[in-house]
């Protein structure tokens, strides 16, 4: 799991990708995406949904200030 949601992470930092081509490029579901996506809200990173060319798409806005050195483990031991 932290795989993938490090996975999701580098996308959506990578530049505005939507749910179906975060789910393509990692071989899983819409809605496991969308679950990744808000469990990396959860740690604390800033994920915005924008609509571009009538299509909603994600953008890493802030990285969570607790991370440091992973993406997604913020707050942990």
């Amino acid at each position: 799991i932290q795989q993938r949601l490090d996975a999701v992470l580098e996308l959506v930092a990578g530049g505005q990708h939507s749910t179906p081509q975060i789910a393509d490029e990692l071989g899983v579901s819409t809605a496991t995406v969308s679950r990744c996506i808000e469990a990396l809200r959860k740690h604390g990173h800033i994920i915005k949904a924008e609509k571009l060319d009538d299509q909603w798409r994600y953008r890493l806005l802030s990285r969570s200030p607790e991370s440091s050195g992973t993406l997604t483990k913020a707050g942990k031991p």
